[in-house]
């Protein structure tokens, strides 16, 4: 029976370990949210000053006070990465899709003797984090891995299997952010709206990296390093959750412009992570020697600054709605 030790390893393009808790990560949480709903999106996400609909839950909470009947509220969002690479002169084509619920919600004016007052409350998935990679080709190149083996002998010495091998690598991230809304907005004059929103924040990031690795030609066929292949996987699951307040006001200059203020109050995100990983190492006998690492769970907390929305936004019968819009961060 054959034994190993795994003491070396440099793979191809550095096998990475799985993300954890850097400062980029930290930044990422938040890092290119996007929000919903069509109107606002396809108007630059300028909603802060536009949003007169169920999507003012999110971005500015003073927008429902416009809304004149209830309204039911869906969106749909389907995602699609086309990933082509070329790896030691082999193309790899392969498409990944993601398609998902981005919002389910509705807004309700109650009957009041002046002004408005409405209440809404619903699902908003706001925040992406898929992510697709994939390659394979043949590397003529060294990529460093090596192992020491046990011979017949018992002797140990180092047996390379690092070149002139096929090699696969796919990473997929998938998972996101939702928020779980309520909000309500009040009519406070003629010229100028109050809402305001808490949001009960969710959600989860799952990242799976694997690495595989064939001596598909049998180049490597010398006991005891005759390998067949070699599999890497890590995994690291992580799960956010949050509560924060949106206080918004929306200022009417006059019959075609409206001045749009939105202020996201500082957010607490605790982060708990869970992390996993194996490899295998199978040779041309059939003897497999696999390795599962003992998983790992970190928790720590990541805090958000004030977010500061604002935008005008112009309506007129003359020309199509346009906007003008800035979205500093305190």
């Amino acid at each position: 029976m054959k034994k190993m030790i795994i003491l070396f390893m440099v793979l191809f393009l550095g096998l990475q370990n799985a993300p954890s808790q850097t400062s980029a990560d930290a930044v990422r949480i938040r890092q290119n949210e996007i929000g919903f709903g069509a109107r606002a999106l396809a108007m630059g996400g300028n909603g802060v000053a536009l949003a007169n609909d169920y999507s003012a839950l999110y971005w500015n909470p003073a927008g429902l006070a416009s809304l004149k009947q209830g309204e039911l509220f869906a969106d749909f969002s389907h995602l699609q990465f086309g990933n082509q690479a070329i790896f030691a002169g082999s193309l790899s084509d392969v498409d990944e899709n993601f398609t998902r619920l981005r919002s389910l919600g509705m807004a309700v004016p109650l009957p009041t003797t002046r002004g408005s007052f409405v209440l809404a409350f619903g699902y908003n998935f706001v925040r992406d984090f898929d992510e697709y990679l994939y390659f394979n080709g043949v590397n003529p190149l060294s990529n460093g891995l090596e192992f020491e083996l046990e011979d017949a002998n018992g002797n140990y010495q180092w047996y390379p299997f690092d070149k002139d091998v096929k090699q696969t690598e796919e990473v997929t991230d998938e998972g996101g952010l939702h928020q779980w809304s309520f909000g309500t907005a009040i009519a406070m004059s003629p010229n100028f709206d109050l809402g305001i929103s808490a949001n009960f924040w969710r959600g989860k990031d799952n990242y799976d990296f694997m690495f595989f690795q064939q001596d598909d030609a049998n180049r490597y066929s010398t006991f005891p390093g005759d390998f067949e292949s070699y599999t890497v996987r890590q995994n690291l699951i992580t799960d956010f959750s949050a509560f924060n307040l949106k206080l918004g006001g929306m200022f009417k200059l006059n019959r075609a412009m409206r001045l749009g203020i939105a202020v996201e109050f500082p957010t607490t995100f605790t982060v708990t992570e869970n992390y996993s990983s194996s490899d295998e190492l199978v040779f041309d006998d059939g003897y497999v020697d696999a390795v599962e690492d003992e998983p790992g769970e970190w928790q720590y907390q990541v805090k958000t600054p004030y977010r500061l929305d604002a935008g005008i936004g112009v309506n007129s019968g003359l020309l199509k709605p346009t906007r003008i819009g800035a979205k500093p961060a305190l």
